[in-house]
């Protein structure tokens, strides 16, 4: 009996040409293990080894998910403000596809953070009819007289914007489609004391001479002449349309558009406020440099050492999603929960601030560092016993903070942000990715039954690196099975598929290493052929191992990946035994252009299938270990570099939400040739990419004809020509 290949046949002539790494062609069993998963990527030409930025790193290079944005990541800023950063805020995003925003700020100057730099200025765009001068004054709210209602002030502002801008002319600033709007230009001369940030975008900032907001587009003041107890302010806390102030004469709150003042001097003896947190009802508590009050709409209530408080100077308050209240103090913290106090005292340490995350971890600001306290899980001990399971974990100077003295701790999202004396650092919890990935095989021939799917996940852990698996599966549609004479005894379906895990870890900032074991398993015929005993059923299993390192050079990153180590595959017979496609990928990335508004990358790589056979195709080939040195050896370099495939890519994203992409493939050996497009969209935590593929016959007419001496193309390499690729990628 025998199957009818055709079909099987057919697809395995045509995946010749379906991935980058094909040479030397045929001397390889299973090219379907290196078809490239990802549109993102295939949209560059498959120049992706250096970058491999997206879960997408699990097939083109595990040691890139040792490192950001796929690791947890430690990293640290120092603004260049010329004098020590005092106070963060954070904004949350309010849904999903908004971008956070943290805000930073000195003694005497604000700051913006872009996610890629700190910008004391607001860039502002320019419409029709708009000029300079209109812009500043709506920028100053004339209007408010506390701020700028004289002519002179808002001409010197106009002038100054002007300088920072190069505007000398008026056609100067006719030819002008944006500008630079320094934030000193409302706040010049005021020396700041506290700072927050709401969830409608403002960023409000205390000083010595009253409170400021800016909603984006125009400041606000508001002094004693609007109700405040003082223009001293100490600290801000927001909550839903509320907005608390702690003075140095006491509380006040801003409620349908009138200040009310609370005292705390009756209570605690104290009007100096330290700390205001304000839970959802009418409960908000206040801290004080003697002691803390919770005011529960009218009630009043005091606590102090001898009723809760480790310590009566309070310097933090922050309330968890169980709506426990969390307390801090220069000696320690206390943790009120069920009306009962808990107390954490911190012999030997001075505890500066406190915050909640999105996880409902309790970070915790000391001079010996930042503590993270899990609550974990109430269970039930022996004989009985209520057993917490908590959980300390302590950052330091020697596991990732720039010193030990942590002075502010703000949260934004899974991100936790540290202020210490050397600058600001950021604890960036990497996100969990989902990816999933389609294409149609042969789109030139119709056949809708073949068909490449990828499925994979990469997942941070706290200590151990990032962890990662995936599951390939191809499919070759449906066969026919017949005898010797030609009669149809049936059908069944071929596929290959491959599953495994991956791991990755990093060597300091720069440096990441990992590898991805996987299983393979090849049905391409499961009946009977002819007089053989096995059916054509194989597995084997394979190993990859990735290198990357970013910034080699200056905005330089390279990657290096070995694919594919593993044993000889057998189908049928033993002494048929082929060797599996071991492959070797190195790329370089050049970070060309890199802002909060522009991107682009530069991406070049190159690709070589390590097959070599000692005499002819019938001879068992070298060993995987033996072929990375020996592959190299048989021929002129001339030819050895022939045989590499090169790639070349581009990656342009405007304000991390549109990405455009183009690149080119050049394959002397497959006779092969390709340029891809792709596209892609950021929504939030959902990125979504396509790709499109132009095969050889294009390239041979009208990009390479005479211009490549040497290499030359031809129709049969056009396989993947007008192929569409899409991929989704989920991150939490």
């Amino acid at each position: 009996m025998t199957v009818k290949h055709t079909r099987i046949l057919a697809v395995f002539a045509a995946t010749c040409f379906l991935s980058a790494p094909v040479f030397p062609v045929g001397q390889a069993a299973l090219p379907t293990l290196l078809l490239s998963p990802g549109a993102r990527a295939t949209g560059m030409a498959e120049a992706f080894v250096g970058l491999s930025d997206d879960v997408y790193a699990t097939y083109y290079n595990p040691g890139a998910m040792g490192l950001q944005p796929l690791a947890n990541f430690w990293e640290t800023f120092t603004l260049e403000a010329g004098e020590p950063v005092l106070y963060l805020a954070a904004k949350e995003k309010l849904f999903f596809a908004e971008k956070p925003v943290l805000w930073a700020a000195t003694r005497h100057q604000l700051f913006k953070y872009s996610g890629t730099a700190w910008l004391n200025y607001e860039i502002y765009y320019l419409e029709q009819n708009d000029n300079i001068d209109k812009v500043v004054r709506k920028y100053l709210n004339a209007e408010d007289s506390s701020l700028a209602s004289d002519e002179g002030l808002i001409a010197a502002a106009v002038d100054s914007v002007k300088r920072v801008n190069n505007v000398a002319t008026k056609e100067d600033e006719e030819d002008l489609p944006d500008f630079r709007m320094p934030f000193s230009i409302a706040l010049k001369g005021r020396e700041f004391t506290a700072l927050n940030a709401d969830m409608a975008n403002k960023v409000w900032v205390g000083t010595t001479t009253g409170l400021f907001v800016y909603n984006g587009s125009k400041w606000k003041q508001y002094t004693t002449v609007d109700g405040l107890p003082s223009d001293n302010i100490r600290c801000i806390a927001l909550e839903d349309q509320n907005v608390w102030v702690g003075t140095d004469k006491g509380a006040a709150w801003l409620s349908g558009g009138k200040w009310r003042v609370f005292s705390t001097a009756d209570f605690t003896g104290s009007d100096t406020i330290t700390a205001i947190a304000a839970s959802q009802g009418a409960t908000v508590w206040i801290g004080t440099t003697s002691g803390l009050v919770r005011k529960k709409g009218k009630k009043v209530s005091v606590f102090d050492t001898t009723n809760g408080l480790v310590d009566n100077r309070v310097t933090g308050i922050a309330i968890d999603k169980d709506r426990e209240v969390w307390v801090s103090s220069l000696q320690g913290v206390a943790r009120y929960k069920l009306k009962s106090w808990k107390k954490y005292a911190m012999a030997d340490n001075e505890v500066n601030a406190i915050a909640v995350d999105s996880r409902n971890f309790i970070w915790i600001g000391t001079r010996k560092g930042a503590l993270r306290y899990s609550k974990g899980k109430t269970v039930v001990g022996k004989e009985g016993k209520t057993v917490e399971g908590a959980e300390w974990k302590h950052f330091h100077s020697k596991n990732g903070l720039p010193t030990d003295n942590v002075e502010t701790v703000v949260v934004q999202d899974k991100d936790v942000w540290f202020l210490t004396e050397k600058g600001v650092s950021r604890y960036d919890k990497a996100n969990r990715e989902v990816g999933a990935f389609f294409e149609y095989l042969l789109p030139e021939f119709g056949l809708n039954d073949l068909y490449h799917l990828y499925f994979c996940m990469t997942w941070p852990t706290e200590d151990w690196g990032t962890l990662g698996a995936f599951i390939k599966y191809i499919s070759f549609g449906e066969n026919e099975w017949t005898d010797e004479v030609g009669r149809k005894l049936g059908t069944f379906n071929s596929f290959d598929m491959f599953g495994g895990v991956s791991y990755g870890t990093n060597f300091g900032d720069n440096i990441g290493v990992g590898a991805s074991a996987k299983f393979i398993y090849s049905k391409l015929a499961d009946v009977p052929v002819g007089n053989e005993q096995r059916r054509g059923v194989a597995n084997s299993f394979a190993i990859d191992v990735g290198y990357k390192q970013r910034n080699i050079l200056k905005r330089l990153d390279f990657g290096l990946c070995l694919q594919n180590m593993g044993p000889d595959i057998v189908y049928i017979d033993q002494n048929q035994a082929d060797p599996i496609p071991f492959n070797l990928k190195t790329g370089v990335v050049w970070r060309a252009i890199d802002n909060p508004i522009h991107n682009f990358k530069l991406l070049f790589d190159l690709n070589r299938e390590l097959i070599r056979r000692r005499d002819d195709e019938n001879t068992a080939p070298d060993p995987f270990w033996k072929a990375i040195v020996t592959t190299f050896l048989d021929d002129p370099i001339k030819q050895e570099i022939s045989e590499f495939i090169f790639s070349l890519g581009g990656e342009y994203w405007y304000s991390n939400f549109l990405a455009l992409r183009a690149g080119t493939m050049y394959d002397k050996a497959g006779s092969r040739g390709e340029v891809t497009f792709g596209l892609g969209i950021n929504y939030g935590n959902i990125h979504f990419n396509g790709s499109y593929i132009v095969g050889t016959a294009f390239v041979d007419k009208y990009l390479v004809k005479d211009r490549l001496p040497g290499y030359t193309f031809d129709d049969e390499g056009s396989a993947r020509n007008k192929q569409l690729r899409l991929e989704l990628i989920f991150m939490f």
